[in-house]
């Protein structure tokens, strides 16, 4: 069920809300007194809700809700907020927008779903479909003001997680007692470190319908990898000798100007990075921002390892075999006409190459060397949904369950439709495809250096990268006291909420 979202004049006042701090949550919250450190709260890593003792491995989606009490909510509304739009370039909504059955395997996956979910719980499952870009202002002034209409928001992490999050309007996750974050349908890397000092305030995983479309991966032409007779990156990533140095083997020398003498879009070159994937390199090669340590939170950027990688990526870029411009558009293009072997880019941005002719392969981003035991796909912080509940969510029993009801049929349902849909979309579905996409999207890491962009670290890098910077120890310590200080305020808010 969809809710209309047309409420112009609430827009505008959260509009205005936003441009001013928001105040501090008084002692009157719904908050309650427990600490999830307390040795009295701990909970037992087995002990599910409602759990009959049936094997994970054993659940589908006829019996994962066997899992959950079935409660009786005498069919009231629950009522969740959901960025499904992403501005003007797709639209992936999170719920069936449609009371039937349509034929889409995604759309038709969510439907069933939440028909499951309604029946199983006597409960109404109500959506209200809201623009990333505006979903922030959207929710703030009913949250601020102790509204409690929202029982959960499915929100993009940089345009509406975060904010919503530095204004204190989110309620830590581990006050609802039915969530059990360690389940395989909440993604481990999220909850790992997301959590700090035992609060958590998002996590992502199969509830959301954008999740398989998060991380960054590497795509190659497979016609161009026949014909230059090079080694396929399947067989690579199968033998674990999927690494920075044989990638840079196939991508140099590569390079071959269109005949006018001039670099430009006619040209053919080995890899065209979408503008907004050079920091993906940087994790994939083990790179790191901010460490945790403890309950606090550590700059690592300047480390040697670090500073190392980051040094190599740069040299990379400066190859005549990448192209230099820098859109994602341009990348999309070159790519899409196979002018290009490689296109690295968030798996977002794959619904613009629908009409490509040449079939193309996804695997994750290379890794450092051979000694690096995982492949990274650092997740893109905008298009990245997070599960979060409002600061004002009172009923957390009740909210608790639903949500993470949803998160596990979510895991049998739809979830492996996002899968199929992304894979139809290149036209393969065959197995080694679908193994090497659920390893990227199974390797997804979120490093708050890029998530909070924290003293502007991650657009410093991102900026050196594309620019071929010199200097950039220089500008390390520019901003070092900035890092330092924002680290601290965001200790300082995990210890407030």
């Amino acid at each position: 069920m969809k809710r209309s979202l047309i409420r112009l004049i609430c827009f505008l006042l959260c509009a205005v809300m936003l441009l001013i701090p928001l105040m501090a949550c008084s002692d009157d919250n719904p908050a309650d007194d427990k600490k999830p450190n307390d040795e009295s709260n701990e909970k037992d890593p087995t002990d599910n809700p409602g759990d009959d003792g049936t094997d994970e491995d054993e659940l589908t989606a006829q019996n994962v809700l066997s899992l959950f009490s079935k409660e009786d909510f005498d069919e009231a509304d629950f009522v969740i907020a959901a960025a499904s739009s992403y501005e003007n370039r797709f639209v992936i909504d999170q719920f069936a927008t449609a009371d039937a059955m349509t034929g889409d395997m995604v759309q038709d996956e969510l439907f069933k779903r939440d028909n499951m979910i309604e029946e199983y719980f006597n409960i109404s499952l109500v959506y209200d479909d809201v623009l990333d870009s505006q979903m922030a202002a959207y929710v703030s002034v009913g949250i601020s003001a102790g509204d409690d209409e929202y029982s959960l928001l499915l929100a993009s992490l940089g345009k509406t997680a975060q904010p919503l999050f530095n204004n204190g309007l989110l309620r830590n996750m581990y006050d609802f007692e039915s969530v059990d974050l360690s389940r395989s349908w909440w993604n481990k890397q999220s909850v790992d470190n997301f959590e700090v000092g035992g609060k958590i305030f998002m996590a992502t995983g199969a509830i959301t319908n954008r999740y398989v479309y998060a991380p960054y991966a590497m795509l190659f032409n497979t016609r161009l990898i026949e014909d230059l007779e090079m080694e396929n990156p399947y067989d690579l990533v199968e033998e674990g000798t999927w690494t920075m140095e044989v990638f840079i083997s196939m991508i140099e020398e590569t390079y071959v100007d269109d005949g006018n003498e001039e670099i430009g879009l006619e040209d053919f070159y080995g890899l065209a990075p979408a503008s907004d994937s050079e920091t993906a390199y940087y994790f994939a090669f083990g790179g790191q921002m901010v460490a945790k340590d403890g309950d606090s939170l550590v700059p690592v950027h300047e480390e040697k390892a670090n500073y190392d990688i980051l040094q190599q990526i740069i040299d990379m870029y400066r190859m005549d075999d990448v192209l230099k411009f820098k859109n994602v558009y341009d990348s999309n293009v070159t790519f899409n006409e196979g002018r290009a072997i490689f296109h690295s880019t968030a798996l977002c941005d794959i619904t613009m190459l629908s009409e490509m002719q040449d079939r193309y392969g996804i695997v994750p981003m290379p890794k450092y060397n051979e000694q690096q035991q995982d492949y990274v796909s650092n997740a893109n912080r905008y298009i990245s949904t997070m599960a979060v509940f409002p600061y004002t969510v009172r009923d957390t029993a009740k909210v608790g369950l639903i949500v993470e009801a949803m998160a596990a049929l979510s895991q049998y349902t739809s979830l492996d439709k996002q899968y199929e849909k992304v894979l139809l979309s290149r036209q393969a579905l065959d197995a080694q495809s679908k193994k090497n996409l659920q390893l990227v999207v199974e390797s997804i890491s979120y490093d708050w250096g890029y998530v909070f962009d924290i003293g502007r670290v991650n657009s410093l890098i991102a900026s050196a990268i594309l620019n071929g910077a010199e200097g950039v120890a220089d500008d390390y310590a520019t901003i070092r006291d900035v890092v330092q200080n924002d680290l601290e305020a965001l200790i300082e808010k995990f210890q407030e909420n």
